[in-house]
């Protein structure tokens, strides 16, 4: 229900078993700009968010938190804080929650788009091992690739292709094991379809 122009107030009930019904409450207001969501389950779980979508200039700061039923309140968890940053064609995204710091951005020129990602750990001072990937869609045709780490023993790609209105192909590799597989999708008519799959473990599913 509308509590006035800004806040909504709703609950749901969901019968899980003939003997079980779980509620769920969920309150939602704004205030100069802020955003507030709180839920309350109906095992006494309390969680909260509040964001603010332009703090400056295309960033987005979130901030929520979670209280578990049976829980004291000294005993609640660190919120989590994250943002977000979009200008033009780049994405940068961050988030901490407790010691743990997780960022990532994406670029986006063209058809090509290239993202990384890391971690990092205050209590001991450590990174975690970096994540990179790159995406280039040409036409009728898609390349991806991700690589964990930085040794380069952690690699996967993907290419996907539309030959025709009926056709599509698909191939994938792991450095893992120098795994592939190769697939194909094949349109009868209406909804029928064939569907083929080979692997490197000489695996084939139709």
């Amino acid at each position: 229900s509308d509590l006035n122009g800004d806040s909504t107030l709703k609950s749901t009930f969901t019968r899980d078993s003939a003997s079980k019904i779980s509620a769920l409450f969920d309150a939602k207001s704004s205030y100069q700009g802020v955003n507030l969501d709180a839920k309350l389950d109906g095992s006494g779980t309390i969680s909260g968010e509040a964001s603010y979508d332009e703090i400056i200039p295309g960033a987005k700061l979130t901030v929520s938190g979670k209280l578990e039923g049976g829980k004291a309140v000294k005993d609640m968890a660190a919120p989590k804080i994250s943002t977000e940053y979009r200008k033009d064609n780049m994405v940068a995204c961050a988030s901490v929650e407790g010691s743990n710091l997780v960022a990532s951005g994406v670029v986006e020129a063209g058809d090509f788009q290239v993202g990384a990602s890391t971690t990092y750990d205050a209590n001991d001072g450590t990174m975690g091992d970096p994540s990179f990937a790159a995406r280039y869609k040409g036409g009728n045709f898609a390349v991806t690739a991700v690589a964990n780490g930085l040794k380069g023993d952690d690699v996967s790609a993907t290419y996907t292709q539309t030959v025709s209105d009926d056709l599509d192909v698909a191939g994938s590799f792991s450095s893992d094991g120098n795994k592939f597989s190769v697939g194909a999708n094949y349109k009868l008519d209406g909804d029928a379809a064939v569907k083929g799959k080979i692997n490197s473990d000489g695996i084939l599913n139709v």
